[in-house]
């Protein structure tokens, strides 16, 4: 660089006379362009950091599990209530592991009944229950119930995105189906005494 900030670039090139003809181009402008761009993407990085802290942080403040994966069902976000909510099987759902690998693991730990439609749900098999659960991460929209080895209740919600990423959230609705059961029953034993 110069006393004035240019940054200037000399060649020499050897005439056929034995003298050398030198040719100096100013660079100066190429150089700011691409510090301008460096100091860009350093910015955009640091928007970008922040971003995803602010994501993590509200995702792990909800009151419900949350899973996203990407179009290869590799697992690229899970808040810490996945684990709240599946305790015997914890850690499972992490960045990098892959959903089907982690069905298996979370039947054989929590899962005793499951269902397509948050009614009625049956006992499956291992196999089935991992088959079953990733048809329904392939469609756009499902909902379906669990219910867990002690005996709770998880409401799973997915949806896959256009761009292949799968959204899953997942609450845990046990007192919400013993309520709703307890007015069944009562609306029973009000129709026996009519």
């Amino acid at each position: 660089p110069r006393a004035d900030g240019a940054t200037l670039v000399i060649a020499a090139n050897r005439l056929p006379s034995g003298n050398y003809a030198l040719t100096y181009t100013d660079i100066s402008a190429q150089k700011k362009r691409d510090r301008d761009a460096r100091a860009a993407a350093k910015s955009a990085r640091e928007e970008a950091d922040k971003a995803a802290a602010l994501t993590q942080l509200v995702i792990s403040e909800l009151n419900l599990g949350v899973v996203v994966a990407d179009e290869d069902d590799n697992i690229i976000l899970a808040n810490h209530y996945i684990d709240e909510l599946y305790p015997n099987a914890k850690g499972v759902m992490s960045p990098g592991a892959n959903l089907k690998d982690t069905l298996g693991i979370i039947y054989d730990k929590e899962i005793t009944k499951f269902n397509d439609d948050t009614s009625n749900a049956e006992a499956f098999d291992r196999e089935t229950f991992v088959e079953r659960t990733i048809a329904n991460f392939l469609k756009p929209d499902w909902t379906g119930a669990i219910q867990t080895s002690d005996g709770r209740w998880i409401e799973a919600r997915n949806r896959r995105l256009e761009n292949g990423l799968m959204i899953g959230t997942r609450v845990d609705v046990t007192d919400a189906r013993r309520t709703q059961e307890r007015l069944k029953r009562q609306l029973t034993d009000i129709e026996m005494f009519k």
